[in-house]
């Protein structure tokens, strides 16, 4: 009989992801973040900084990213978010983008 082993990902295997907060102002705020993304299952690693007001995460890959920002809203923090508008159309207009 043929048997085939099937392996799963390492336990070490983990994916990172910077997150940028809002609202932050001391030190307690930082441990109220932490203690929040922590909180979410999957996450293995926490470090916010405040003077970038950014969080780096390190988490299982099967953790949703929405459950991290759940996470900080319910804390009492915000997501800050970029928005990018690129205007791709004929012409050398200096707006437009080339592919």
């Amino acid at each position: 009989m043929n048997t085939t082993a099937v392996s799963s990902p390492p336990a070490s295997s983990t994916t990172t992801l910077t997150l940028p907060i809002k609202g932050m102002t001391c030190a307690s705020c930082v441990a109220h973040v932490t203690t929040a993304l922590e909180s979410v299952e999957g996450v293995r690693e926490v470090e916010v900084n405040l003077a970038t007001e950014r969080a780096t995460v390190r988490l299982d890959p099967a953790v949703q990213p929405r459950a991290l920002i759940d996470a900080v809203k319910d804390s009492g923090y915000g997501i800050g978010t970029e928005e990018a508008v690129l205007k791709i159309g004929p012409g050398e207009h200096p707006d437009s983008a080339r592919l």
